[in-house]
Order: structure tokens, then sequence, then C-alpha cells
């Protein structure tokens, strides 16, 4: 589980980055040989570690599929390896702060014993995990969904022969007058 999160920031950002790149060949790939070593290191350790041995034989192959990724999402970018991280992972930290925290607080503060607890709990952390991919992995979306309803509510208005200021396409901070009657 912790090296799910410490290597978010790779397979969260570089792994969609490579599929929307028309790259999905090599992280495939990884995918499955980082798929057949967790089950052969979970196998193999299982018997003289136990549990501690299968979470060692899952964090291994994690770790080799984050380091491959993004050695590959970085080269397909042109980018190093430290300006992906100084670019990504703090994003990725602050988007994890409230995740963590209602973690934390269900762990520490509820101890939730029956199944319905376990129910209001999941659906407690699906909704913020909903809410914190509106916030930080749909942001741009959101913003261009926006700023097309609001070029029709513009048009509309230059039909209609309202006067409207319309922002200049590619100029975030540039107005232009609509051209409708004053």
């Amino acid at each position: 589980m912790v090296s799910s999160f410490v290597f978010l920031p790779i397979r969260g950002v570089a792994l969609p980055l490579l599929m929307g790149l028309g790259k999905p060949k090599t992280p495939a790939i990884a995918s499955v040989a980082a798929g057949l070593l967790n089950l052969g290191l979970s196998v193999l350790l299982i018997r003289p570690f136990g549990l501690v041995g299968v979470a060692v034989g899952t964090a291994i192959p994690n770790v080799l599929f984050a380091a491959c990724v993004l050695v590959v999402a970085c080269r397909a970018l042109d980018l190093t390896v430290t300006d992906y991280v100084k670019y990504v992972v703090p994003r990725a930290a602050l988007g994890a702060v409230p995740i963590v925290a209602v973690l934390m607080s269900l762990k520490l503060g509820l101890h939730i014993q029956t199944l319905a607890g376990l129910v209001g709990a999941g659906t407690v952390m699906m909704l913020l995990f909903g809410i914190t991919w509106i916030f930080f992995v749909y942001r741009q979306i959101r913003m261009w969904t926006c700023g097309r309803i609001w070029g029709a509510c513009a048009h509309g208005a230059r039909r209609e022969g309202r006067r409207d200021d319309v922002r200049v396409r590619g100029h975030p901070g540039r107005m232009r007058h609509s051209g409708g009657v004053p």
C-alpha cells in the first residue's frame, strides 16, 4: 500500500501520459512483467516470511514498474527525471493530503467494527477520491468545458444584439468587445 502511494505520481501521471502519446507498448509489457514478478516473488517469499514476504514481493515489482514507466515517460517528453519530479511530486503530495487525513482519522478516531461502518467509510473515501480527481486531474477539462459554455453564451448574446466582453482565444488576460449594441 505504501509503495503505491509513493509511486502514485509516476503511475498516475506518467502512465496515462504515455497512453495519451500513443505509446502503450512499453508500459503494457512492463505491467505484465511486474504482475508475473509479483506472483513469483510472493509465492517464493510467503513461506519464509509470511505476510511480510508477500508485501515485499508486491513492493519490489511496483518499484521496478514505476522506474521503467518514469524513464520511458521522461524520454518521450524529453525531460530529465529531476524536472519531472519537481513538477509532479508536489502536486501529487498536495492532492494526497486530504485522503491521508481522512484515512488517519478513520483509523485512529473511528473504531469501525460493523459492515455498515465499513460501507460508510468506503463511501466517504470514494467521494473524497472523486472530489480530489475533479480538482486535480480534470481541472483542465472543466476549464475547457466552462470556456465552451461561455463561448456559446457569448455567441448567443451577439445574435441577440447585446454587448458582452469575450476573452480572446489563446490570450487569457486579453478581452475584446463582442460587437453587439452598447
